[in-house]
């Protein structure tokens, strides 16, 4: 029953896509064909059944030609006047999705608020604009992704919908290398302000991350998948911040100095156990996956932490600070 309704949702959401490609209208024939390139084998009559349930909860118009063609409209927004609040909350949006712009979904969200100050009272629009003293949003520097391929992009939402594999040329950042992969896509994520694809690699049989920037090209293949959900809930537990993998274990770290207040103030949620010690310092244990990416992190605070387990974490960290100092030593 489960696998039913996640498909059905599946194909909704995918008319949803279609639709909105589309302005002008599709027939039911002209949906069914794309539908059936893309997998979904269901009847022209399942399909009618589906657009009665989508234009309950969307505006969807029919045309008057035969044979009949639906039309998503925008939806139309009039006459809003806001509380303080909602409009301190909407100043709080316009900020929020200000580092998104570069992506398209960032984009599409700048035009809806648009669309919403259109629909305002003048003074409310114009103290949003203006004189908004009250709250200032104050956001952290991310990374641009300025070079993704959005034709790349829509090869791997499409994967996604109809749950098929795709053969990618990928460049590793970490080794510098391009390989040819076959991956199973599950789901495209905004991790500092760039999109990541998590999906099961079969070279590597486990759930990487993959930014989307770094796909050179996406093919889609006929070969169908099942979710590795099991997988794909250890590597989302194992991560910390952007950082994943598919083994974890637990490090312990001793974070002495302003590096205590710091870890206290910034990561003591992120621990699985923060313990005060009576010199001031305080034992930081995490179970997580060890990547390049915590052992940066972990180099980042310098002499304020020390590794304490494991052996061969405290080990690599050792030879790394000692290549450092060599480097100023000279």
């Amino acid at each position: 029953m489960y696998m039913k309704d996640y498909t059905q949702s599946q194909r909704h959401i995918m008319i949803y896509k279609i639709l909105s490609e589309n302005p002008d209208g599709m027939n039911i024939n002209s949906i069914h064909n794309i539908l059936k390139r893309y997998g979904y084998n269901v009847s022209e009559r399942t399909i009618r059944r589906d657009m009665h349930c989508l234009s309950r909860i969307l505006h969807i118009s029919e045309t008057d030609t035969r044979p009949v063609s639906y039309v998503l409209k925008e939806i139309v927004i009039n006459n809003m006047n806001m509380s303080f609040n909602n409009l301190q909350a909407i100043r709080l949006i316009q900020e929020l999705i200000k580092p998104y712009q570069h992506l398209d979904v960032g984009l599409n969200a700048e035009r809806l608020m648009q669309k919403v100050l259109e629909c305002l009272p003048t003074d409310q629009k114009n103290w949003l604009q203006h004189n908004s003293p009250l709250l200032q949003v104050n956001l952290s520097e991310l990374v641009n992704e300025n070079d993704y391929d959005p034709d790349i992009k829509n090869i791997v939402e499409q994967a996604i919908l109809t749950e098929k594999c795709i053969k990618i040329k990928y460049y590793s950042f970490h080794n510098n290398t391009t390989q040819i992969r076959t991956i199973e896509p599950y789901f495209i994520e905004i991790s500092e302000g760039c999109f990541h694809l998590w999906a099961y690699c079969h070279k590597r049989s486990e759930i990487r991350d993959f930014r989307l920037s770094r796909i050179l090209s996406a093919e889609m293949t006929s070969k169908k998948y099942v979710r590795k959900e099991e997988l794909l809930d250890i590597a989302l537990s194992n991560r910390f911040e952007n950082m994943s993998g598919r083994e974890a274990v637990l490090i312990k770290l001793k974070f002495k100095g302003f590096s205590t207040r710091y870890v206290k103030e910034y990561y003591s949620k992120r621990a699985d156990k923060l313990e005060d010690c009576n010199d001031g310092s305080v034992i930081f244990e995490l179970n997580v996956a060890i990547t390049p990416e915590i052992k940066r992190w972990i180099l980042g605070f310098g002499s304020g932490v020390e590794v304490l387990e494991p052996a061969d974490l405290r080990e690599d960290i050792r030879k790394k600070a000692f290549k450092m100092l060599s480097v100023y030593e000279k």
